[in-house]
């Protein structure tokens, strides 16, 4: 019998990283971005197990979960994508990481490797105009 593991999205919102202060929304963390969408494709040794898509800010998704059954904590990590297209103001951009998780024995047990899932995301992005600051008086 397998026992399902938790993924990406459930370890984070259960266990926040260590210098995280709260849990914030996109709009909390990127005040200036309008809109994105991400489009995650997953795939295993080759041929596509899984597609994906993050709308932003309507999804607060920051994390999209690894499809592998045996995978714990497993997953793409969204917000970093985000977070250097917004650093450099960039509206498009791409990337390519291999799984945050590790496989495990059928029962949970112990770990017994890297997950060998490989996650290709692409993103979208719009920001907010600027408004013309008033002129002083």
């Amino acid at each position: 019998m397998t026992t399902r593991r938790p993924k990406a999205n459930e370890v984070y919102w259960e266990n926040p990283p260590a210098l995280a202060r709260y849990r914030s929304t996109w709009a909390e963390e990127y005040p200036d971005l309008a809109s994105g969408l991400v489009t995650v494709e997953e795939t295993r040794y080759g041929p596509v197990v899984g597609s994906h898509r993050v709308e932003i800010p309507k999804d607060n998704r920051k994390f999209v979960d690894c499809s592998n059954e045996f995978c714990y904590g497993g997953g793409y990590d969204v917000q970093k994508l985000i977070g250097g297209l917004y650093r450099e103001r960039k509206t498009e951009g791409d990337d390519l990481k291999k799984c945050l998780g590790s496989e495990g024995s059928p029962k949970g047990r112990r770990r017994t490797g890297p997950c060998m899932h490989i996650f290709h995301a692409t993103a979208q992005l719009t920001y907010r105009e600027d408004q013309p600051s008033p002129l002083p008086g």
